[in-house]
């Protein structure tokens, strides 16, 4: 069974994750964060979501951008992560890693969580930049203590540390709303891995994946 590792990403935070949002001309700067930060379908494309969302806000690319610019420049931390996920992901702009990477350590370092986590896993699996085992789990600790519930998983599932610290941040993150880390757990009880095998516990948490949009799957025979 293949445990998933989404990162705001993949977290999340790291990918740019956008439901469809209401224009409005009254929406504060943290509402419309808030709206931005919360999760599409699982089964719709970044870039999907991307239009979607500045159809239903009724802007363009270039106000989204000034906006963030904006709100990063005034130190929101959640601004400038999104600027980096954009940056990193080449949404709304060209692709530019190095100026993904200021974003994201401007963010991380005024305590954005998903910043530290998408950190984290460049550094850990070397993607964009030279893998640094020991910085990525520091980047992702950070991360996870901050509040970012794909950080959590994440930092279960890419380092080497005991299976049962891997169970107490998969619960975490699995508690702080990280499908991954619900559908990880639910095949750790499956499995017996690390735990005490238990098919009910590995169908709530299977079901709880499902919940928050992930996968699901059935331990009952029909």
């Amino acid at each position: 069974m293949t445990e998933f590792c989404k990162v705001g990403t993949l977290i999340g935070f790291v990918a740019l994750l956008l439901t469809p949002l209401s224009a409005s001309a009254n929406t504060t700067p943290s509402q419309k964060l808030d709206r931005l930060e919360a999760s599409c379908s699982f089964d719709k494309s970044l870039v999907q979501c991307t239009n979607e969302a500045l159809e239903d806000l009724g802007e363009t690319p270039e106000t989204i951008l000034v906006f963030l610019e904006r709100e990063c420049s005034a130190q929101n931390s959640r601004a400038c992560a999104y600027l980096g996920s954009l940056y990193e992901y080449g949404l709304l702009l060209d692709k530019d890693i190095e100026t993904a990477f200021g974003y994201y350590k401007a963010a991380c370092d005024a305590g954005a969580g998903k910043a530290c986590s998408a950190m984290g896993y460049q550094y850990a699996t070397g993607r964009h930049i030279k893998r640094d085992l020991k910085l990525a789990e520091a980047l992702t600790r950070r991360g996870c203590s901050l509040g970012h519930a794909g950080g959590c998983n994440q930092l279960a599932l890419l380092f080497n540390i005991p299976k049962s610290e891997q169970l107490v941040l998969m619960e975490q993150g699995c508690e702080g709303g990280s499908y991954s880390a619900c559908y990880n757990l639910a095949g750790r009880y499956a499995r017996g891995d690390g735990v005490a095998k238990d098919a009910e516990k590995a169908q709530q948490y299977y079901a709880k994946s499902a919940a928050l949009g992930g996968p699901s799957k059935n331990l009952v025979e029909n």
